[in-house]
């Protein structure tokens, strides 16, 4: 419970991050190396008007999510494909470099790990 409230608190500390930052203006679309704690794959983020689509491929599994930006911050839901029953949450900072950088975590279990995608390409 301790770490939920935790995951909470950081949320809204972002939220508030959100109406003082600069909104991002460039599009996100492209594919990129994902990289956590003990895995590497793939993420792929697509745009569809304010909306963005992320597509993960780690190992053998697949992960999607829809997302929004505000300032510098893309956040979006994630669920294992096939798992809809452990949904997620990302919240990925914007840096200069157009790297993310991002916590998540999912529901239930809600411990708090790490991410960074890095950009490699355009999507097709």
């Amino acid at each position: 419970m301790k770490r939920i409230l935790s995951l909470a608190a950081c949320l809204t500390l972002l939220c508030v991050g959100f109406a003082r930052s600069a909104e991002f203006k460039d599009d996100l679309t492209g594919v990129y190396r994902c990289e956590g704690q003990d895995y590497k794959g793939t993420t792929i983020i697509r745009r569809s008007g304010s909306a963005y689509q992320l597509l993960w491929s780690i190992g053998t599994q697949s992960h999607s999510g829809v997302g929004l930006v505000r300032g510098n911050y893309l956040s979006s839901s994630w669920s294992v494909n096939g798992k809809e029953n452990v949904p997620g949450i990302v919240v990925y900072e914007i840096r200069p470099d157009r790297t993310l950088h991002g916590l998540y975590s999912s529901y239930p279990g809600g411990a708090v790990a790490t991410e960074i995608l890095t950009y490699q390409a355009p999507a097709n």
